[in-house]
């Protein structure tokens, strides 16, 4: 379905709109002096401005890692990934930070792998009581109950990982 979304003619029309948009659209010209601010702006320049942003929130996020709940560690996760994807989108916008670049992104990845982790204990923890909850099998509550604590007694490790992982984030130019 998908390629057959993709050859229709809609969609070859979706795109042409969209490069004559790009190419002369009324954005290129307009007199409005904010557009022409924004148009005049370097790529590099607005990159930076909105890394600078989301890396922000990230480290605001972050505070007080080792005592935030399952929720809040999620949105810390979240607003990583956003990072994430700014910085990668924008990469090319520093040809001579490569390394540095890289850096940053690899800091990001470890970031979430490290959340992830102890967000899948917060999920596994959370599914469990649903297939508990309403049935009176003990057998099923002791086996929902060692998988939690298998994971549970993980949480120290992995939040000392997310701390570090946060830390080495925090570090990254």
């Amino acid at each position: 379905r998908a390629g057959a979304a993709l050859d229709c003619a809609r969609f070859a029309r979706l795109l042409l709109k969209a490069a004559i948009w790009v190419e002369a659209g009324a954005w290129r010209s307009a007199a409005d002096p904010e557009q022409a601010a924004a148009r005049a702006e370097p790529v590099g320049a607005l990159a930076a401005r909105l890394l600078d942003h989301r890396r922000q929130r990230v480290r605001k996020a972050g505070r007080g890692l080792r005592r935030q709940g399952a929720e809040v560690r999620h949105e810390l996760r979240l607003e990583a990934k956003k990072l994430r994807y700014v910085a990668e989108f924008f990469e090319s916008a520093f040809p001579g930070e490569r390394k540095r670049s890289r850096r940053f992104v690899t800091a990001l990845k470890d970031l979430q792998e490290a959340l992830g982790l102890l967000n899948d204990i917060a999920v596994a923890e959370q599914t469990a009581k649903l297939a508990v909850f309403g049935r009176r099998g003990q057998d099923l509550a002791f086996t929902a109950g060692q998988i939690v604590g298998q994971l549970r007694a993980r949480e120290p490790r992995l939040i000392e990982r997310a701390e570090k992982t946060f830390a080495a984030f925090k570090a990254a130019k």
